[in-house]
């Protein structure tokens, strides 16, 4: 159902009545759009000399929005600081005294031929929005299964040739990882004598040796950074530092199947991470 021309205001856990045929619903909850990347796109037409330039306003909050208008790129991806919110027509009446959350103005200009002027195709003209869902929450991600962390890549299940089982692991990260974001990757390994599952082994988070001043541009998502991962020497505990771990009273040294996962954190979700490929090498001692 689509609503027009809203005049009141609309609450989780309450009904509407649709007046010409008496229908009913439910409203189970009121969400905002949340904006953490805008695509904005206007067909217009510049001829020589002639200039048309973009900026926005957009909420905040519930009750707030930018106090000044931002740039938008003209037809390409805008990149917040922050994650920004459309609202409904409801809680822009009672929230923003009735100013619109999603705000756009277009500026034309023309340097020197008066005669060209830009056009735009008003009916050709919206923006795309991103959302990314993601957290800053690792909690439980070591457990064999579940964890806090919203955005995670598993990887399958690596099984190494007869005779080459390892006893260590070096993994190379490519990723964008602004400064308010970060990337954690887990293992997960099984021994060939063990008789338990791959899946029933708990994850291990690896060490980040890449040192932590190593960081993206918050401006530039272009700039992919490499990160280099290793097990931690806790678990290296074998008579020559090889991997170790203990399942059924039993100690097992190294490993022939492994499995990895990056979980992918940020305190500010339109600056999240991006993981782009990755390597991992078994190593021998």
């Amino acid at each position: 159902m689509t609503l027009e021309s809203i005049t009141g205001t609309f609450a989780a856990n309450t009904q509407f009545k649709e007046q010409i045929n008496g229908y009913t619903g439910d409203i189970d909850t009121v969400t905002n759009l949340n904006v953490d990347e805008a695509f904005l796109k206007i067909a217009r037409f510049n001829l020589q000399n002639t200039l048309t330039n973009f900026t926005g306003k957009l909420a905040t909050t519930t009750t707030t929005r930018d106090s000044a208008y931002q740039n938008f790129t003209d037809n390409g991806e805008t990149f917040l600081d922050a994650r920004k919110f459309i609202l409904g027509d409801d809680q822009e009446t009672s929230g923003l005294s009735g100013a619109k959350s999603a705000d756009f103005q277009l500026s034309m200009s023309n340097s020197n031929n008066n005669r060209h002027s830009p056009a735009v195709d008003i009916d050709r003209m919206g923006v795309i929005t991103s959302e990314f869902f993601i957290n800053n929450d690792e909690t439980n991600e070591d457990n064999a299964n579940g964890g806090s962390a919203q955005t995670k890549y598993i990887s399958k299940t690596v099984t190494l040739e007869d005779g080459l089982d390892a006893e260590d692991l070096r993994v190379l990260v490519t990723a964008y990882v602004p400064s308010v974001s970060s990337i954690a990757v887990y293992g997960k390994f099984l021994n060939s004598a063990d008789e338990a599952t791959i899946d029933d082994r708990p994850w291990q988070e690896l060490s980040r040796t890449t040192v932590s001043t190593v960081v993206s541009s918050d401006e530039d998502k272009s700039d992919f950074r490499e990160l280099e991962f290793n097990l931690p020497a806790s678990v290296l505990t074998g008579a020559s530092d090889e991997y170790q771990y203990t399942s059924e009273s039993i100690t097992y040294t190294g490993y022939k199947y492994f499995r990895l996962k990056f979980v992918l954190l940020t305190s500010n979700e339109a600056k999240s991470p991006v993981l782009r490929d990755y390597r991992a090498i078994a190593l021998q001692k």
